[in-house]
């Protein structure tokens, strides 16, 4: 039986984050709860929603790209964009024996932070983005628990604070529904995302399906004319906001 599998967050890149704080924060409504330093790049997690519902984009930022230039050189060639999806697992290795069994290829597995494990799957395999699969050791708690942590401080969890002071939080609160995502045919994407990944089909139309997980949803719509790959951002708001962008990602709103 497979491990349960999370959808974690979205990943977007730039070489602005201030910016795309102040869309996430200002401009959504979202909540800055943690960031931090890692090899070749800065980060930090915004949550669109609250514990109970939601979703969590990151926006990361080249730093230090003589110790790892992968976010340098993707800044240089596209400015800004979604870079990857994350999900945690229970056993990362169990995880990889069946990407592999499956006929997948992933790259970039490292095994060495007994407290946090990783691999990819590269856009080639995984519908035209990139798949982050991780293993923390102790997990994380739930959301619910994470974010009244992050009210009771009153402060992100800064590790460190790298980040200017972002605006204050916007009257209108959007939260985070899906994770739109173009593939030419839902048939092939379903062995991913459903197959591999353990998410699961919760409503589909003609060209469209929605598939859950603990943690998020991505809405996959089927067009054979258009390379497979991120497509936009959907959330919804008391009223419906003007298009946002964050990092160049796309944020769709509706009213709810």
């Amino acid at each position: 039986m497979p491990d349960e599998i999370t959808l974690d967050h979205i990943a977007v890149a730039t070489g602005d984050a201030d910016a795309a704080i102040a869309a996430l924060v200002g401009d959504l409504g979202g909540t800055l709860t943690e960031g931090g330093d890692a090899i070749g790049f800065r980060w930090v997690q915004v949550r669109l929603g609250d514990g109970a519902e939601g979703m969590t984009v990151e926006v990361i930022t080249p730093w230090r790209p003589e110790a790892n230039d992968f976010l340098a050189r993707f800044v240089a060639r596209h400015t800004e964009g979604a870079h990857h999806i994350t999900f945690k697992v229970g056993d990362l290795r169990r995880t990889l024996e069946r990407a592999r069994a499956a006929g997948y290829h992933p790259v970039g597995e490292n095994f060495e932070d007994p407290q946090w494990y990783e691999a990819f799957l590269q856009p080639r395999e995984a519908q035209g983005t990139v798949v982050q699969i991780t293993q923390s050791d102790p997990p994380p708690p739930a959301w619910p628990e994470r974010f009244a942590a992050r009210i009771a401080r009153g402060e992100p969890d800064g590790r460190p604070v790298w980040w200017s002071e972002p605006p204050a939080p916007g009257p209108v609160r959007a939260v985070l529904r899906r994770i739109v995502l173009r593939t030419p045919s839902i048939t092939s994407a379903l062995g991913l995302w459903c197959g591999l990944l353990g998410g699961t089909p919760v409503d589909q139309g003609d060209d469209r399906i929605e598939i859950a997980w603990p943690g998020g949803r991505i809405l996959l719509v089927e067009d054979a004319g258009s390379p497979p790959g991120f497509e936009c951002l959907e959330a919804d708001a008391p009223r419906a906001l003007e298009a946002v962008r964050v990092a160049g990602a796309s944020v769709h709103t509706t009213a709810r």
